[in-house]
């Protein structure tokens, strides 16, 4: 969850207290459906396999965006 926040502080044009604010009413109902999610997963390696499938297209933009 914490890389797709970071993908939405790449956002231009916004002001630091715009995308903070957003940051903040999008984590909540992100985290719980990530939870929701990991809760649901029918093994624990289905759960880690899908956050990971989440989790990595957003490392590799936030590490895109960074170098850019």
């Amino acid at each position: 969850m914490a890389t797709l926040m970071l993908n939405l502080m790449w956002l231009p044009g916004l002001s630091l207290a715009a995308l903070a604010l957003i940051l903040l009413l999008a984590s909540f109902p992100l985290w719980v459906a990530l939870a929701y999610f990991c809760y649901a997963a029918s093994s624990l390696l289905r759960a880690w396999l899908g956050l990971a499938a989440l989790a990595l297209p957003s490392l590799l933009l936030n590490a895109f965006a960074y170098v850019r």
